[in-house]
């Protein structure tokens, strides 16, 4: 089971290679090279699990 101090820490730092790392970075990504060609206003992702916070 995960500890309290790993929840409170992005998964980037618990496992940087895991597939959801990579997907956040694909993302980020994607979204630097879309602001390069027009503005973006709202960007949403939804939460992993498919429940709201």
């Amino acid at each position: 089971m995960a500890s309290r101090e790993d929840i409170q820490r992005p998964i980037s730092l618990i496992n940087p290679k895991s597939p959801l790392t990579e997907s956040y970075r694909t993302l980020r990504t994607n979204i630097q090279f879309a602001s390069v060609a027009e503005v973006t206003k709202v960007a949403r992702a939804p939460h992993p699990a498919g429940e709201r916070p």
